[in-house]
């Protein structure tokens, strides 16, 4: 089961081109939710790690997706972009 809405769309692209089905997947920009702020920023810092460490688990898993062309722009160009951002608590502290 999904643990993060991030690995849901790799997994319903990925299913989508094993199986030759036409879907499209895609991100809805102006969607609302509702959510519960941690209260501390210890809290917050936790939410994020969390956070982050779902994204990383996800890439891990999907890492054969990086820059293969069978699975479009999300394996040409999103999946790249994001395995810069795998690094990004080295470079954003710089």
């Amino acid at each position: 089961m999904p643990r993060e809405d991030y690995e849901l769309i790799h997994r319903l692209r990925r299913h989508s081109i094993d199986h030759g089905l036409d879907w499209d997947v895609r991100v809805v920009g102006n969607a609302h939710a509702i959510t519960d702020v941690p209260s501390s920023f210890s809290g917050f810092m936790r939410q994020r790690r969390c956070w982050f460490a779902g994204f990383l688990q996800t890439q891990y898993w999907n890492r054969d997706m990086i820059g293969n062309r069978r699975y479009g722009t999300l394996g040409l160009l999103m999946l790249p972009v994001k395995a810069f951002d795998t690094v990004q608590p080295i470079y954003s502290t710089a």
